[in-house]
């Protein structure tokens, strides 16, 4: 409902002027929107007055209204709450309400932390970008040396959210490089001694994540605490060992892989950085070569994108 000021203020005179006799204050709210105005305008304009987490009195008005009168009120301290086709818009805390007087407050919206309806709209999906950088090593359960070796792996990837409020089933795919240096080596070929052995590999990989948030991921630009939990499987489009001899001899040898690559993946970040780890679930090469360390972890970025 809509009010006509000059009038409406009469009245609420009047009776607030009665209603000191029952213990009770009047409350007069204006609402200065500035540029938020016109976002207002043709959506359905909820405006509810909180206590002690009960709703207290509500209106709904098309369009934004600039004033809200209320002639007898129960003293206390209430939080205003303004939302746009069921949108939350903004919210004023702190309304306090003294008997027997007309508690007055005006709010300038440039004052006050809010967002407007296109920064809170549900968002069907969601998705960002994410970069990480991991490192493994099997020192810590291999005891031949032969056997000793580590890795370092770099990735891009996309990831795809269907939001349910804190929890969001989502997809995985990207791309990843990964170098597996060997410490020991006693391969020799021709009488040489090999001075370097490497597994070189490019993966495209493809997961499914369960995406936990501390904060209702259902609308756009909301970030903040979230953790992935997930399994990958990833697909070699080159896997190969390397052994270097010397500056004039090199062997490679590829399709070492045996396309049953299946990992586990984990990821705690806050808004665009974080910490990962992945654990491979199986042995993936053959049986003649040392599968590279079983748990990677490191540093992760998160780039939202536009929804």
């Amino acid at each position: 409902m809509a009010f006509n000021k000059k009038n409406y203020l009469f009245f609420f005179l009047l009776i607030w002027n009665i209603s000191i006799s029952q213990n009770k204050g009047g409350l007069s709210i204006f609402m200065d929107y500035e540029s938020g105005y016109k976002l207002l305008e043709h959506k359905t304009v909820e405006y509810a007055l909180f206590k002690n987490d009960s709703c207290y009195k509500r209106y709904f008005n098309e369009g934004a209204e600039t004033q809200w009168l209320i002639d007898s009120i129960d003293e206390g301290e209430y939080i205003l709450i303004i939302k746009a086709d069921s949108v939350p818009f903004a919210t004023f805390n702190h309304i306090i309400v003294q008997k027997k007087i007309i508690n007055n407050y005006n709010f300038d919206f440039n004052s006050f932390k809010y967002k407007f309806p296109s920064d809170t709209m549900k968002a069907p999906a969601r998705s960002e970008l994410t970069i990480n950088i991991l490192y493994g090593n099997n020192n810590f359960y291999e005891s031949k040396k032969i056997n000793k070796n580590h890795i370092t792996s770099g990735e891009i990837g996309m990831n795809i959210y269907f939001p349910f409020k804190f929890y969001s089933p989502g997809i995985k795919f990207g791309v990843q490089y990964a170098y597996t240096y060997f410490n020991n080596d006693t391969a020799s070929y021709i009488g040489q001694q090999s001075v370097n052995k490497h597994y070189a590999s490019t993966v495209l990989n493809l997961g499914l994540i369960n995406h936990f948030t501390f904060f209702n991921n259902k609308y756009q630009n909301t970030d903040g605490l979230k953790i992935d939990i997930g399994v990958i499987y990833n697909f070699p489009l080159v896997f190969k060992q390397v052994r270097l001899f010397d500056s004039d001899t090199k062997i490679s040898t590829n399709h070492i892989h045996t396309y049953n690559d299946f990992s586990a993946i984990l990821r705690i970040g806050y808004k665009y950085f974080g910490i990962q780890a992945e654990y491979s679930l199986n042995s993936f090469l053959k049986n003649a070569y040392i599968e590279p360390p079983v748990l990677k972890a490191g540093i992760v970025f998160f780039i939202p994108t536009i929804n």
